[in-house]
């Protein structure tokens, strides 16, 4: 019997499952420190990443009296910060990719089949 590497059984386990399970529960919202607790970083900086925008986005709650707010990232996003953040091969990055299309509509996954078309044609003239 011969023992796969650790990575090469996780890249096995994504792809038959094609889900973060394994990596991000399956539970629609997360605070950032749950985000912070996910992806190995602080609760704080997981904020900041909100306020800008850049590289993750949600939403800000208003938690009663205007002071104090609630955020909260929808798991989409937390998925698309790894992603992002990742530094593995191309195979590995699209797996990630395609197991996140289960997180959208019909609708959002037709905008985003035309969007990969549009793309798709434009680089291949580059």
């Amino acid at each position: 019997m011969s023992v796969l590497p650790p990575a090469q059984v996780r890249r096995a386990a994504a792809h038959a499952t094609l889900s973060f399970d394994w990596l991000v529960p399956a539970k629609p919202w997360f605070t950032p420190r749950e985000v912070g607790n996910l992806v190995g970083m602080s609760d704080c900086f997981i904020e900041k990443l909100l306020d800008e925008g850049r590289q993750i986005a949600g939403h800000e709650y208003n938690g009663g009296a205007g002071k104090k707010f609630s955020k909260r990232v929808p798991r989409a996003f937390v998925i698309n910060l790894l992603i992002k953040s990742a530094r593995y091969d191309a195979e590995t990055k699209l797996e990630a990719f395609l197991s996140c299309l289960r997180e959208f509509s019909q609708q959002e996954l037709l905008v985003i089949a035309e969007a990969a078309r549009k793309h798709a044609f434009t680089s291949s003239r580059s």
